[in-house]
C-alpha cells in the first residue's frame, strides 16, 4: 500500500503498476474520525459552514446600512479582500449570513480584518440573543465582550491585519454578524459613507478554535480528514505510517472539548482555550480545584447496567500530579482509577481495569481505563474526571490544575479507539472497511503464494490482520485468517469446504507490531512471525477464495487493526525469504 497517497474510496497499492491491486475503502462517518498526522498532531475533518465565505457580494450575505467593495489588498498578499463601508445613516453597519449546521453546537466564528477609517469590528453569533466580542484593530486587543463563555481571540497576521474569532456554545449558533464600528461602544452611529473595515475569509466551524482557512462557494466545503478516506496514522513516528482500521464506535459524551455546559462542575472551575492541545490549536482547557471535596467534572445518568465502558481523556500536568476517573453509583461504593502524571503509574480501586497511559508529546498523555458496571445501580449514575491527591481519590489540593482535552466514553468497549470529537451531540465513527475483491484478488491468489502483514497486537482486543474467503460453504466455509486473539496469541486458520485444515495458536505474544507471513505451496502451509518459523502443515486442501478483507472478517463483523504493511506474493517464498521478510 502506498503510504502517502490515500484518496477518497481507495487505498492504493504499489503493485501491479496498473493499480488493479487497489483496495476499495469505505467509512462514511462524516467528520467523526481522526488520525495522528505527519506533524504528530491529531487531525480531524473540518467544514466551513458558511457559503461564499469570501464573496461578500453574494445574496447569502445581507448588508445593513453598509456596502462592500472587492479587489482590496489582503492579509495574504492577494487582492481578495473586501471593504465593508458604512452608509451615511445613523444605525448599525454590518454584513450578515444565516447558515445551517451549527445549532446547539460549539461553533467558532472567525474573520480577517483591518482598519479602514474605523478601528473596531464586532462579531456577533446572533444579533438578537447572541454572544459577541468587539476587537480593536489598532491595538490588537479585545475591546469588550458579552456572554462569551470562551475566550475571544485576536491574532496578528501582519501588515495591520488580524484574525478575530469567538467561540460560542448554545442554540443560537446559526448566524454570523460582522459590524464595522467607529468606537468600541454602541453599534449604532452615524456613518460617513466612506469609512469601515477591510474583511477577508469569514469562517464558521464546529469546535473551540479557528482552523486554517477553508474557502467556500455555493456550498459548504470540508477539509482535513474526510469521510471514506483511509486513515494513515503516524502515531509510531513521522517516517512510517500505519493504516488505522477500527470498528464502529460512539463517543457518548456530547461535549468532548467544552466543559461549561453538559458537564457538571463539582468544587472546580474550567477555563477554556488556555493551552495548545494535541491538535496543535489553543483549544485545551484548564480544570482547577476550588474546594477539595470531590473536585472535578462529571456527567450523571450516563451508564447502563452490566455494560463494559472505556473512558479516555488527554491530560497534561500544570499544578499537581494526579488525575483520575470515577464512577457514580448508588450501591457501587468507591470506584476509581488514578494516574501519576510525573511517571505514568496508575492505581486502581474496585471495578476499573486496563489503565493505560499513552504519550502524545509536548507533555500530553492519553489516559484510559475500562469498567464493567453491575446491576441495579443506575440511580445517580455517571462518570467523573477528578484531580486528586496522592493519598486520596475524592479530595484534590486547592489550586491544583490540569490541562484537559478530548474526553471520550465508549460503550461495549474493552479498549479505547481513536479520538471521536463531539460538539453538542454524541458522535458515531463508522467502521473502516478495506477490501480487495473479484479478479483484483484472484489474479494474485492461487494454490501457491505468500501473504505477509505487519500489524499490531492490541492488549485485550482481537486484532484482525486479514480475512480471505470464498463463496463455498457460507461465511466460514472457505477462508484464510490471521489475527491476534484477546489473549494476545497469534491465530492462523485455514478452512476449505467447511473443514478446518490449519488451526494454529501461538504462545502469548508481546503487545505491539509483529511481522507475520503465511506461505502455501501445493497443500503445504508454513507460518512465520518476527523472523522465526513457527509451524508447518503438510498435505492440506487449500480453499478457493475470491475476496480479501484487512482489519475485519466481513462487512458486518469488525475488529481493530493497525497495519503498517500488507503484501501478497503470487508464489510461495522460501524459508530464508520468509524469515528475512518477517525479521524485526
Amino acid at each position: 500500500m502506498v503510504p502517502d497517497a490515500p484518496i477518497d474510496g481507495i487505498q492504493p497499492s504499489v503493485k501491479p503498476e496498473d493499480r488493479s491491486g487497489d483496495f476499495t475503502f469505505t467509512r462514511g462517518s462524516n467528520l467523526s474520525a481522526t488520525r495522528v498526522n505527519k506533524s504528530q498532531l491529531i487531525e480531524k475533518g473540518r467544514e466551513n459552514l458558511l457559503t461564499y465565505s469570501n464573496d461578500f457580494s453574494q445574496g447569502v450575505w445581507l448588508t445593513n446600512n453598509a456596502s462592500v467593495a472587492s479587489g482590496q489588498s489582503g492579509y495574504d498578499g492577494s487582492n481578495n479582500a473586501w471593504a465593508l463601508i458604512s452608509t451615511a445613516t445613523n444605525s448599525r453597519h454590518r454584513i450578515v449570513q444565516t447558515f445551517t449546521g451549527g445549532s446547539s453546537s460549539v461553533v467558532t466564528y472567525s474573520v480577517f480584518a483591518k482598519s479602514n477609517g474605523y478601528n473596531f469590528i464586532r462579531i456577533i453569533e446572533n444579533a438578537s440573543t447572541g454572544d459577541f466580542a468587539t476587537f480593536n484593530l489598532l491595538s490588537g486587543s479585545v475591546a469588550n465582550n458579552t456572554g462569551i463563555a470562551n475566550t475571544a481571540i485576536i491574532a496578528s497576521v501582519g501588515n495591520g491585519w488580524y484574525r478575530c474569532s469567538i467561540s460560542v456554545a448554545g442554540a443560537n449558533t446559526t448566524r454570523f454578524d460582522i459590524y464595522a464600528m467607529e468606537t468600541s461602544g454602541s453599534t449604532d452611529f452615524l456613518g460617513d459613507g466612506v469609512s469601515g473595515a477591510y474583511i477577508q475569509d469569514a469562517q464558521a466551524e464546529l469546535g473551540l478554535a479557528a482552523t486554517s482557512v477553508i474557502t467556500t462557494g455555493a456550498g459548504t466545503v470540508q477539509a482535513g480528514l474526510l469521510e471514506n478516506t483511509p486513515r494513515l496514522d503516524y502515531s509510531g513516528g513521522a517516517t512510517c505510517p500505519s493504516l488505522l482500521l477500527e470498528p464502529s464506535r460512539t463517543n457518548i459524551f456530547s461535549q468532548s472539548e467544552y466543559y461549561n455546559t453538559y458537564w457538571n462542575r463539582s468544587n472546580s472551575s474550567v477555563a477554556n482555550n488556555q493551552s495548545t492541545s494535541p491538535e496543535g490549536l489553543i483549544n485545551a482547557s484548564v480544570l482547577s480545584v476550588v474546594s477539595p471535596s470531590q473536585a472535578g467534572i462529571n456527567v450523571l445518568s450516563s451508564w447502563s447496567d452490566s455494560t463494559t465502558y472505556t473512558m479516555s481523556a488527554f491530560v497534561k500536568k500544570k499544578i499537581g500530579s494526579y488525575i483520575g476517573f470515577g464512577l457514580y453509583g448508588n450501591t457501587l461504593g468507591d470506584n476509581w482509577v488514578k494516574w501519576n502524571l510525573d511517571n505514568g503509574t496508575s492505581t486502581i480501586n474496585n471495578l476499573w481495569t486496563n489503565a493505560n497511559f499513552e504519550d502524545y508529546g509536548n507533555g500530553w498523555y492519553r489516559i484510559s481505563a475500562t469498567i464493567t458496571t453491575t446491576t441495579g445501580n443506575t440511580s445517580r449514575s455517571g462518570f467523573k474526571l477528578n484531580p486528586m491527591k496522592n493519598s486520596s481519590y475524592s479530595n484534590g489540593n486547592v489550586g491544583d490544575e490540569v490541562y484537559i482535552y478530548g474526553v471520550q466514553l465508549e460503550s461495549n468497549a474493552s479498549y479505547p479507539t481513536s479520538y471521536i470529537p463531539t460538539y453538542g451531540t454524541s458522535q458515531t465513527r463508522s467502521a473502516d472497511i478495506s477490501k480487495l475483491t473479484g479478479s483484483n484478488f484472484t489474479d494474485v491468489f492461487s494454490g501457491n503464494g505468500t501473504i505477509y502483514t505487519n500489524f499490531e497486537n492490541k492488549d485485550n482486543a482481537e486484532a484482525i490482520g486479514y480475512w480471505a474467503r470464498g463463496s463455498s460453504g457460507g461465511t466460514y466455509g472457505d477462508m484464510i485468517k490471521t489475527a491476534f486473539s484477546v489473549s494476545n496469541r497469534l491465530q492462523v486458520e485455514v478452512r476449505a469446504n467447511q473443514v478446518s485444515q490449519v488451526v494454529y495458536n501461538s504462545a502469548v505474544t508481546s503487545i505491539g507490531f509483529h511481522k507475520v507471513a503465511v506461505s502455501y505451496n501445493n497443500g503445504d502451509v508454513v507460518i512465520y512471525m518476527d523472523g522465526v518459523k513457527l509451524a508447518t502443515y503438510e498435505d492440506k486442501t487449500m480453499p478457493d477464495l475470491n475476496e480479501l478483507y484487512i482489519g475485519q472478517y466481513i462487512d458486518t463483523n469488525f475488529r481493530s487493526a493497525t497495519k503498517k504493511e500488507f503484501l501478497i506474493f503470487p508464489t510461495a517464498l522460501s524459508d530464508d525469504e520468509c524469515i528475512a521478510l518477517t525479521t524485526i
